[in-house]
């Protein structure tokens, strides 16, 4: 293993089998296939193929997946996740009352999200796959404050949106927005790498006049 993990190291060291180089022409035809023109990329798939083609091969072409425990409380990705589903059903809300999003609207926005955050702590372990611990609770009163703050500033004269709205009146205009060819709106780019096809979600898109701004909500220790 030691050996192993050293000559992939070495970049005078010549490819392998365990550095990516693949035998037999059935193989090679079948990944050339799979990774083809046809193939429709996502952001995900992108992010992990830049940052370890291995770690792309092993879970995309070979399906491979770590099996984890459960344990108690949130990680990472599921704290993105609850965050995200408050925020799209709070929004959702907000859409379909029509309230622009101006800060005389700032009190009703927030009565709207602490219901949506109670709706979904209310099924969040099951849906996202944890145990709450004996700190739940407070985990739920940080996670409510943080996205208050949030949809504070988004509702107030303050927001980075708001100057991108320059004076108009800005509203929530689609929540999860699907993009690619299984959606019915493909999305094509051409560089370096070829054609490629691209897929994914949009978190949020806020209409103002006859311009619309995509907005991508990140969940990380910096601002």
């Amino acid at each position: 293993g030691r050996a192993v993990e050293a000559a992939r190291e070495d970049s005078a060291h010549p490819f392998d089998p365990y550095t990516g180089a693949l035998g037999g022409a059935e193989l090679r035809a079948a990944v050339e296939g799979a990774l083809g023109p046809r193939r429709v990329w996502s952001a995900s798939q992108l992010n992990e193929y830049g940052q370890c083609p291995f770690k792309f091969f092993a879970r995309r072409l070979l399906r491979l997946e770590e099996l984890k425990e459960p344990e108690e409380g949130l990680d990472a990705l599921q704290r993105g996740l609850v965050n995200h589903a408050i925020l799209e059903l709070a929004y959702r809300w907000i859409a379909a009352e029509g309230l622009a999003i101006t800060p005389e609207n700032a009190d009703r926005a927030r009565e709207l999200l602490d219901a949506a955050a109670a709706e979904v702590f209310r099924t969040a372990p099951r849906d996202y796959g944890f145990r709450p611990g004996p700190v739940w609770a407070q985990e739920r009163e940080d996670l409510l404050r943080r996205l208050r703050a949030l949809v504070a500033l988004d509702f107030s004269e303050a927001s980075p949106l708001a100057k991108l709205a320059d004076g108009e009146t800005r509203s929530a205009y689609a929540l999860e927005l699907r993009f690619g060819p299984e959606a019915g709106a493909p999305v094509a780019l051409d560089g370096d790498a070829g054609h490629l096809r691209v897929r994914g979600t949009s978190d949020r898109l806020d209409v103002v006049g006859e311009r619309v701004i995509l907005i991508d909500y990140k969940t990380g220790s910096s601002k």
